[in-house]
C-alpha cells in the first residue's frame, strides 16, 4: 500500500490558512463585538440614569452596583439603583437563562417588583424560581455592597 502525502500536505496548508484567517477575523472583531456589548448593557439601563459615571450618580445621591450571580442559565448581570436607601429600579444587563423564563427578567415584568419596595416583600416567581432567587441574591449582594462601600 503506497502511502502518499501531497493530500495531507494540502489539508494541513489548507487548515494553518484557515485558521490565520480566523484568528485574524477574531482580533478585527473583539473590540467591535465588546463595545456592542457595553452598549446593549447600558441600554438596559435606560430610563432608569443617565450615566454609569460613580462620580456623578453620587453627585446626585445615587448608587448604582452591578453584581453578577449564578442563575439557571449560567451568570447574571444585575444592576441594583438606590437612591435615599431606596431602590429606584433593578436591571438584568445581561444574562443566558432560558428564553421564556428570561421573561422576568424584563423590567415590565416581574423586576419591576422591586422599585420602591424592600427587596424583602419580593417573592420570588413559580415558573423561573432558580432565574428570580439568583435576582434576589443579587439585589441583596449588592445592597450589602452599598453598606460597605463609604465612597459616596
Amino acid at each position: 500500500m503506497k502511502i502518499t502525502f501531497k493530500p495531507i500536505a494540502t489539508m494541513t496548508v489548507l487548515a494553518i490558512v484557515l485558521g490565520g484567517i480566523l484568528i485574524l477575523v477574531q482580533q478585527v472583531t473583539i473590540e467591535v463585538i465588546q463595545e456592542n456589548r457595553r452598549n446593549e448593557e447600558l441600554s438596559q439601563l435606560d430610563g432608569l440614569v443617565d450615566t454609569t459615571d460613580q462620580n456623578e450618580l453620587c453627585a446626585i445621591g445615587i448608587t448604582l452596583k452591578v453584581v453578577e450571580v449564578k442563575g439557571y442559565g449560567g451568570l447574571i448581570k444585575v444592576a441594583v439603583v438606590v437612591q435615599d436607601s431606596e431602590i429606584l429600579g433593578v436591571r438584568a444587563l445581561s444574562h443566558s437563562e432560558t428564553p421564556g423564563f428570561a421573561d422576568v427578567l424584563k423590567p415590565e415584568n416581574w423586576l419591576s417588583e422591586f422599585d420602591g419596595n424592600d427587596p424583602q416583600e419580593v417573592d420570588a416567581m413559580t415558573r423561573a424560581t432558580i432565574t428570580t432567587q439568583a435576582v434576589l441574591r443579587a439585589v441583596q449582594d449588592a445592597l450589602n455592597l452599598m453598606e460597605d462601600d463609604e465612597s459616596c
